[in-house]
């Protein structure tokens, strides 16, 4: 049967439970691409930010395993900083 307003298809369709005992009920299988669309936008989205999660956190990881230059302290004496990493566990 079909609904030419929405586009949709009306039909049964068998659940299997697990006993093996399969059921029938009236579904609909929707022919429009709006819902899928629509899915695919929200995965997409959720792809960037993750990606971008993961490109701040590569980049933070590169940073941290740079060394700074030495640190010139104002009574003469010059000591190499600790690694990034460690001065922002520090703080």
């Amino acid at each position: 049967m079909r609904d030419r307003l929405n586009s949709t298809f009306w039909h049964w369709e068998c659940l299997d439970d697990d006993l093996g005992i399969g059921f029938y009920y009236l579904g609909v299988w929707d022919t429009s691409l709006e819902i899928h669309l629509r899915e695919l936008g929200e995965a997409l989205w959720i792809y960037v930010v993750f990606r971008f999660s993961f490109a701040i956190l590569w980049v933070t990881i590169i940073i941290a395993s740079i060394d700074l230059p030495p640190l010139w302290r104002g009574d003469g004496i010059t000591e190499a900083r600790p690694p990034l990493w460690r001065w922002l566990l520090s703080l």
